[in-house]
């Protein structure tokens, strides 16, 4: 679902070896490259659905309109107490990134099974409990800068799973219920139960990077995708196709656009189809800033002494802040001084991806999606002094599918 739900894909973010170079105290550089993206929430490339703000929405002709009457799909849930839905996820995310004489190629893949169990409706307020448990969970990661290796499966033989700790954490996590206070409209209020394994998960190297999988967040992506496709208006005509988008921002870089196009294509009383393609766009922050200069240097003349005053009093120096605080601060600061990429180059893949909705259940039955896309980077190397060219790409499949009923 950026399929949201790829943080993590989330891969950590890693240093190049140049940034080692850095003097004591200061925050280290961090290669615009070698940083896997950290999507709308965790899972972001991996989902992509429920969470993106819309942007536009059109019809395919004048006559979708005529049918909907006959053919309107409600793409909203019919909460029942009770009733239990059963999905299995796989995903396989691989990034690989390059800057220089340094290779990185980094895979995660997914499977899991996730149980869902209506335990109660408010009559008040129509909102529904629903119990999380996990009848399987299988994590693999490979990344060839860090060396981390782990290869889990709650199904496998213990002596087979290939790093104690992250089975420990994992079965943790697979015997831990969580719940979920979900909107008549679909929308999660809020996911508990888990908090005191995931911040152990958020210590464990191998696990930090995936966190987004399972935090609150991730899980809210994860069940809006069961119920809701997409914006908030909840009947679409066979034939109506609309756009939703995610921005990503990559500081010193730019923005990083992710976009869904949704169709229903077809529908019968029991199901309907929706067609889902995934694209991604990339605007340059040295384009987006000399304009925003443009429009301040119009706005604001003759007020330099002012705004000089404002950013002394934003200076991490100048602040009296905690450790974490000041850490944060100064990292900020670091960041908002690298040059800015002279050249940002994007090529995406836009395979077609399918939903296939329960009109009876109003629940997803299933849905896969596609995204590839690679991306060049040229930018001055503030530790190397000379404009170096960084590479990465990344080929994102994920597959939901109800397995089971009651």
């Amino acid at each position: 679902m950026i399929w949201r739900t790829m943080k993590r894909i989330q891969t950590r973010i890693l240093m190049h070896p140049n940034a080692r170079k850095h003097k004591q105290g200061n925050p280290p550089r961090r290669s615009r490259l070698i940083s896997t993206f950290a999507f709308c929430a965790p899972f972001a490339l991996a989902f992509f659905p429920a969470c993106a703000s819309v942007q536009q929405g059109s019809t395919a002709d004048d006559g979708a309109a005529q049918v909907a009457s006959q053919s309107a799909v409600l793409f909203r849930p019919s909460f029942e107490v009770g009733r239990v839905s059963v999905y299995q996820f796989d995903a396989e995310t691989t990034a690989e990134q390059a800057v220089e004489d340094l290779k990185i190629t980094n895979k995660n893949v997914s499977h899991l099974v996730m149980r869902l169990e209506v335990t109660g409706i408010d009559q008040s307020t129509g909102n529904a409990t629903v119990k999380i448990t996990y009848d399987r969970l299988a994590l693999a990661g490979e990344n060839e800068f860090s060396g981390i290796n782990y290869d889990f499966d709650s199904e496998r033989d213990p002596s087979e799973n290939t790093d104690n700790q992250v089975a420990t954490l994992l079965n943790r996590l697979k015997d831990t219920p969580q719940t979920a206070i979900v909107a008549p409209d679909g929308k999660v209020q809020s996911v508990t139960g888990a908090e005191a394994v995931l911040t152990a998960m958020q210590r464990n190297k191998a696990l930090q990077g995936r966190i987004g999988e399972f935090n609150p967040d991730g899980i809210k992506q994860i069940l809006e995708g069961f119920w809701r496709v997409g914006d908030d208006d909840s009947q679409h005509a066979v034939g109506e196709q609309w756009t939703e988008s995610q921005d990503m921002p990559m500081p010193s870089v730019g923005t990083l656009t992710f976009i869904t196009d949704f169709e229903v294509k077809k529908a019968d009383p029991r199901q309907a189809e929706v067609a889902i393609v995934l694209d991604v766009k990339m605007a340059l922050e040295k384009d987006q800033k000399k304009g925003e200069a443009d429009e301040d240097a119009a706005a604001h003349e003759g007020d330099e002494r002012e705004e000089q005053a404002i950013k002394g009093e934003d200076d991490p120096e100048n602040l009296v802040l905690g450790p974490e605080a000041k850490q944060k601060a100064e990292e900020k600061a670091f960041q908002d001084s690298l040059p800015l990429a002279d050249r940002a180059d994007l090529e995406a893949d836009k395979t077609p991806g399918t939903l296939i909705w329960d009109r009876t259940r109003h629940e997803m039955i299933k849905r896969e999606t596609f995204l590839n896309f690679s991306l060049e980077i040229e930018q001055f190397e503030i530790f190397s002094q000379k404009m170096q060219t960084s590479y990465s790409s990344y080929d994102v499949q994920s597959k939901w599918k109800r397995i089971d009923t009651q």
